[in-house]
């Protein structure tokens, strides 16, 4: 056909192609979801004796890859959406693992600590009130000096 005449057949093409964008939510991400709709040919739009066969066939593989690209680029969107949303939960993961658990981890640790160091001096003061309890009653048990 040459490209100047296909060119020109071109410029007579009918915008046949409504792209649906909606957006759905996968495990907190939305991501794109897209439906490509064709509408069919009102005739041609070309004349049919000025124009190779091999352009019908032309017309339908390009209507092909048309929705596979608008497909494709949805498809890489949420593959990109996702990836971030991977790396911001890696981030969280790493900061909740080397950050967050050990200062907890310690908090614990020194509040045992207290724990223990607290019981050990209640035990030696009860163990103190026990001694001068004791020493008290042995006092008042023990025979009086008589003076006099």
């Amino acid at each position: 056909m040459g490209a100047t005449r296909l060119e020109e057949t071109s410029l007579t093409a009918q915008d046949r192609f409504d792209v649906d964008a909606t957006t759905r939510n996968v495990i907190g991400v939305s991501i794109p979801d897209v439906e490509v709709k064709v509408r069919p040919l009102e005739g041609y739009p070309y004349s049919m004796i000025g124009t190779s066969a091999k352009l019908d066939e032309a017309v339908a593989l390009m209507t092909e890859a048309v929705k596979n690209v608008v497909e494709l680029s949805a498809a890489e969107a949420a593959i990109r959406r996702l990836a971030e949303a991977i790396a911001a939960t890696k981030r969280r993961v790493n900061s909740l693992e080397y950050i967050v658990i050990p200062r907890i981890l310690n908090t614990i640790r020194y509040i045992e600590m207290s724990l223990q160091e607290r019981a050990r001096e209640d035990f030696f003061r009860l163990k103190r009130i026990k001694t001068r309890l004791e020493e008290e009653e042995e006092r008042e048990i023990a025979p009086q000096p008589l003076i006099g």
